[in-house]
């Protein structure tokens, strides 16, 4: 009887050596989970925090799209007017009429240079409503197209200029016919009396 109470007693202290280790086991494994659980909250939350970053930047780019095709209109619109009033500014010389004695292909040199005064935009600047604080660069990028062109147009004005003072240069001056004849003031006429006397005698 005692040798079955000692058995008995000895599989009640194996059994709670077994529950401790469970328990054990037990709260490592709750600890593990836990842990894991928390991990997995901060990276949801991360990953949440990035895609309403996403979200935002792609948002400002449209906005910026929308800006830069704006900016884009106005410039095309801007380099329009500029042409128009300097188309309606320039004003070319009253082609000079050639002397019949010249050939045709110097009437048509003639006539193709033409003195040109140099249009006043090229020491304006491109319009204030198409200045945004947020696009510097195309801003900057716009008034270089726009000096690159008028400083063309400006070459290509003092180009004619020389090669229409080089044309003129090369022409001769053309004499009126009136200052080669002579006027009835200074024709002898001391020969015509001398033999209308003779007659008379």
């Amino acid at each position: 009887m005692q040798s079955e109470i000692d058995s008995l007693r000895q599989r009640i202290s194996e059994l709670e050596a077994e529950k401790t280790e469970l328990e054990a086991k037990n709260a490592k494994l709750t600890k593990q989970v836990t842990e894991e659980n928390a991990k997995q909250e901060a990276e949801n939350a991360e990953l949440k925090a990035r895609i309403a970053k996403l979200e935002q930047i792609v948002e400002e780019n449209t906005v910026l799209k929308d800006r830069i095709m704006k900016l884009e209109q106005k410039r095309i619109q801007a380099i329009t007017n500029e042409r128009e009033a300097s188309t309606k500014d320039i004003s070319p010389l009253t082609e000079s009429h050639s002397p019949e004695i010249e050939h045709s292909s110097t009437q048509s040199k003639e006539t193709k240079f033409r003195r040109e005064p140099e249009p006043e935009t090229s020491t304006t600047s491109l319009p204030q409503d198409i200045i945004d604080d947020d696009s510097v660069e195309i801003l900057d990028f716009v008034e270089t197209i726009h000096k690159e062109k008028i400083s063309s147009e400006i070459r290509e004005r003092n180009r004619e200029k020389k090669l229409q003072e080089s044309h003129n240069n090369l022409t001769p001056p053309i004499q009126s016919e009136t200052s080669t004849m002579s006027t009835p003031e200074s024709l002898d006429l001391k020969p015509v009396r001398e033999l209308w006397d003779q007659n008379q005698n």
